[in-house]
């Protein structure tokens, strides 16, 4: 069974720093429709977005919040979060709960604070009272873990992500003891 190691960070809302999305980018909040499996325009990732649009479509999500919020540079696609509600990969959370993930940014346009924008933004415009947001990392991913951290995010658990029998389709986060004092 192969295991990699997990931080989970979570907020709920409040609190968060929001920072300004720069002039040279748009954004929007993307949903799945009849024609629309992924955002127009996308030129990576497609297939997580179609495993996601057919887990969305099965109603194998605790709630009907997924969709991503996409950010585009000249019309291009540079940066997406996907906002997914809780299934079998992701059990701790709760049924109103959102994960944020997969995200993606291009290379070139790293360092511009678009997953903290992406994050603050998420929050505010699906935040409602008793709704927790869910981030978790591999440990290595140090990009990511600044990110959770300079915009507000708790690491509340250490966990892995498990994969029985080396099946992805069987994959799914563990985990662990709840930290006694997030930071």
């Amino acid at each position: 069974m192969e295991k990699v190691r997990s931080l989970f960070y979570r907020t709920d809302g409040h609190g968060l720093v929001h920072p300004n999305l720069s002039e040279r980018y748009s954004w929007q909040m993307w949903h799945p429709g009849v024609n629309s499996v992924c955002p127009e325009g996308l030129a990576v990732d497609r297939n997580k977005f179609v495993v996601r649009f057919l887990i969305h479509e099965l109603h194998l999500y605790s709630n009907r919040d997924y969709g991503a919020l996409v950010i585009r540079h000249h019309g291009q696609v540079v940066h997406y979060s996907i906002t997914s509600g809780r299934y079998w990969k992701t059990r701790f959370m709760g049924p109103d709960d959102i994960r944020i993930g997969h995200v993606w940014t291009d290379p070139h346009h790293r360092g511009e604070r678009l997953g903290m924008f992406a994050i603050a933004k998420i929050a505010e415009t699906m935040g409602r009272p008793g709704r927790n947001f869910w981030y978790v990392i591999s440990e290595d991913n140090l990009g990511a873990v600044r990110t959770a951290e300079a915009v507000g995010m708790s690491c509340v658990a250490h966990g892995r992500w498990v994969r029985p029998l080396g099946l992805r389709l069987m994959s799914f986060y563990e985990m662990g003891p709840m930290l006694k004092n997030p930071e």
